[in-house]
């Protein structure tokens, strides 16, 4: 309870980033490796899944032009559909890539 406690406290933090980011006057944003941060977001998800824990493989991308927090974000909800979807299957398999 206690690591799902901090995982949502940080999925907030981000969110609350995000909400700032994107009233911020727009520059051209920075390139991100998206793969560490969906990485990270797929074992938090993961990790809140009931059992059998799913399978989520995550493959090479490309850089994308936006802030960690916009690529969690994107990802966050294409995941949870995903895992949602998918729940009801023996072993629940994710896979992300280009």
């Amino acid at each position: 309870a206690m690591i799902a406690t901090g995982m949502m406290e940080e999925m907030i933090t981000n969110i609350l980033r995000l909400a700032k980011e994107e009233h911020a006057p727009s520059e051209v944003e920075a390139e991100t490796d998206p793969k560490p941060v969906i990485d990270q977001l797929c074992w938090k998800l993961a990790a809140l899944c009931p059992k059998p824990r799913p399978e989520i493989v995550v493959h090479a991308l490309p850089p994308v032009p936006a802030s960690p927090a916009l690529v969690e974000r994107v990802f966050y909800n294409l995941v949870a559909n995903a895992l949602k979807f998918s729940a009801d299957r023996a072993q629940p398999r994710v896979e992300i890539g280009a």
